[in-house]
């Protein structure tokens, strides 16, 4: 499987410019290639104003992915700010080559040296995917410094 990891500046805030800044970077992508892996808070960079950019299922960013992976017939994984009924979280999807979200991990541990807990809930859930019949765990940034007792977690559920 071919893999393109998308490292790339998003545009400040602003998650039209960062769409735009998407589409020019992938425009040419090579038709081998299967799946795309995007960086955290893929359309916002690192913001902490989760009541202005955290969207709903329906919001631009999660339609957008979801258009992507069916029209270029890819699979996505990527982190969008998603809104809860009651509270703010960080979503790492997994879009089908449909355009079909097949998973959703909610970040475990939330970056408390950038104050990052007190604008998003954790998550509590390790999430495993499957990538061309291939099993994957589901992690967001700072959840890899937990990795050892992540990867025990991981092998326990990757077995049943």
């Amino acid at each position: 499987m071919k893999i393109a990891l998308v490292q790339y500046n998003p545009v400040w805030n602003n998650k039209k410019k960062s769409i735009e800044s998407v589409n020019k970077l992938i425009e040419n992508l090579e038709r081998k290639t299967e799946c795309l892996i995007f960086p955290e808070m893929t359309l916002t960079g690192f913001t902490m104003d989760s009541k202005t950019h955290a969207e709903e299922i329906d919001g631009i960013g999660i339609k957008y992915f979801m258009d992507l992976a069916q029209r270029k017939k890819l699979k996505s994984l990527l982190e969008l700010l998603k809104k809860m009924v009651i509270n703010f979280t960080t979503h790492f999807f997994h879009f089908n080559s449909w355009g079909l979200i097949q998973a959703v991990y909610r970040k475990i541990h939330p970056f408390s040296l950038g104050d990052e807990n007190l604008h998003y809930s954790a998550g509590n859930e390790i999430v495993v995917s499957t990538i061309n019949k291939t099993k994957i765990g589901l992690s967001i940034c700072y959840d890899l410094r937990f990795l050892s007792f992540t990867d025990f977690m991981l092998k326990k559920k990757l077995m049943l």
